[in-house]
């Protein structure tokens, strides 16, 4: 019998969090005393056999996305398939996953999935790492993984006119950072918004905390949000106009966030060319602009959310 000492909040993710460990509890390390269980060394025969096999299924797999590359004419970011990862997913969240959680199963696949994106064509995040913010290179270092290149920037403009000067360059910005939602217009409508983090939400509804931005096509993933950026000439005209889009019959919000007379607005479903005919239903004094998409998120209970 031992105690375990407090963690402390820099092991807040680590798996030892499903304890809800206090300080003062007492673990127990004890063996199987049942009739019927299996002895150690043929459950770890069985493990090392499965382990060859997952193994001979990733180097597969890894040959698999090598002529996916040959076959592509996308190089460097536009190479990314934000759709295809958010179908996968989906489908695993209607999976049995056992005693793991979901996100512990989609960070095993986040893995593989950049590994295979690195032998295709290697690409670079433009970020921010400001002193008092630390969460947005982490979550990007959980998304895109270990040994993707990643950027550090003071702020979010100069991070999205890094990521601008090449095509194998994404930019992760907060949502919630207004200095960068009128800068996509300044490079010539390349740049678009084509993914959202977190993929794995908390509820429905809620504003993602970060978006990704490149120079990636756009394509359906079944279950999306289209990405408006709703300007107006008033102080409080942004505000009025999301409250007119949540009333108006057809038109539903996933999220908006509020800024300096602007709103991004999430807005269910595939829309690419709508941007006019909503600001002229909204009046004067309002413009609206598709700035990009990205798939649904798949909500904590495993249930994906609905357009």
């Amino acid at each position: 019998m031992f105690s375990l000492p407090s963690l402390g909040p820099g092991l807040k993710n680590t798996p030892l969090r499903a304890t809800a460990h206090k300080p003062g509890w007492t673990f127990f390390m004890t063996r199987p005393d049942a009739p019927d269980a299996r002895p150690l060394d043929t459950i770890r025969a069985e493990l090392d056999a499965i382990d060859e096999r997952i193994h001979a299924l990733v180097v597969r797999r890894a040959g698999l996305a090598d002529e996916v590359r040959r076959a592509k004419t996308d190089t460097g970011a536009a190479a990314l398939r934000p759709a295809r990862e958010a179908q996968m997913l989906r489908r695993l969240s209607g999976l049995d996953s056992g005693a793991m959680e979901l996100g512990q199963i989609w960070r095993l696949w986040r893995e593989l999935i950049m590994a295979n994106a690195r032998l295709q064509f290697p690409f670079v995040v433009d970020t921010v790492a400001a002193s008092h913010d630390h969460g947005l290179w982490d979550m990007g270092r959980a998304h895109f993984c270990f040994e993707t290149e990643m950027e550090a920037h003071d702020t979010s403009p100069a991070a999205l006119a890094r990521a601008a000067a090449g095509p194998a360059r994404v930019a992760l910005l907060r949502t919630a950072d207004t200095t960068w939602w009128s800068d996509l217009a300044g490079h010539g409508g390349r740049l678009r918004v084509f993914n959202a983090l977190p993929m794995i939400a908390a509820a429905d509804g809620e504003a993602p905390s970060a978006m990704v931005i490149g120079d990636v096509a756009l394509s359906e993933s079944g279950n999306d949000v289209t990405v408006l950026l709703v300007r107006a000439s008033s102080p409080d005209g942004a505000g009025d106009a999301v409250r007119a889009l949540r009333t108006a019959g057809g038109i539903g919000l996933a999220y908006s966030v509020l800024g300096g007379g602007a709103a991004l607005v999430g807005w269910r479903g595939f829309h690419q060319t709508t941007a006019p005919a909503l600001a002229a239903a909204l009046g004067g004094g309002v413009d609206v602009a598709v700035i990009g998409i990205h798939a649904s998120p798949v909500v904590a209970d495993g249930a994906g959310t609905e357009p």
